[in-house]
């Protein structure tokens, strides 16, 4: 394309001055639509992803150079172009780097209030078929599309499990617990321990306890 500065002039009475309407680009063509429409959403989401925040479709791309010495905010709509920049370059001084400033720097505190306050109507960006926003499209660019809906996933059944049969001819293992050994008691120390009885012998005579 070729740039113009101004496309047109009118005098205080109306009269028209001066009128270089935008002429179409006769120079080649460096990529399809839809890969610039790609380049377009991905943009897209750039802004508010770093708190840039728009009140209309807005596809933005920031740049800060080495020792913050320039900050950019570049930002489009299908209505206008903005180009915003800051640095700090002091009268008869090399340019000198900022203290902090990044390219999103520039585009909250320049780029948000200035294309916020331009005149409407406001556009939105026009999807071209096949795109990345393209529902209709098959494959990858259909599934990178976050504005489409999901496809629903048809459930698998799951296989029943055939019952495994046991050998034949082998017995469970069988496992004998331990026999019981009898609870003892002890006397407490102090105590008188308790006679214990003991049959009685035939004949009728009785048995003396036993300490």
């Amino acid at each position: 394309m070729t740039p113009r500065a101004i496309l047109k002039v009118v005098d205080g009475n109306g009269s028209t001055l001066v009128d270089e309407p935008a002429q179409p680009s006769s120079g080649p063509q460096v990529m399809t639509q839809q890969q610039a429409y790609a380049i377009t959403k991905i943009l897209r989401a750039y802004p508010s992803r770093w708190g840039v925040h728009f009140n209309r479709p807005i596809a933005a791309k920031s740049g800060t150079t080495e020792n913050f010495v320039d900050a950019w905010y570049m930002a489009y709509s299908p209505d206008y172009v903005v180009a915003t920049w800051a640095a700090n370059t002091p009268a008869g001084k090399p340019q000198q780097g900022m203290d902090g400033v990044y390219g999103n720097t520039v585009g909250t505190l320049m780029a948000q209030p200035f294309i916020n306050g331009l005149p409407g109507p406001i556009h939105d960006f026009q999807v071209i078929p096949g795109s990345l926003s393209d529902c209709t499209a098959t494959g990858q660019a259909s599934a990178l599309a976050s504005d489409c809906p999901s496809p629903t996933a048809s459930p698998t059944p799951s296989p029943t499990p055939s019952p495994t049969p046991s050998p034949a001819g082998t017995p469970p293992p069988t496992f004998a617990l331990p026999s019981s050994t009898p609870k003892q008691t002890f006397p407490l120390p102090g105590s008188s321990p308790t006679p214990t009885p003991t049959a009685t012998p035939a004949g009728g005579a009785a048995a003396t306890p036993s300490p």
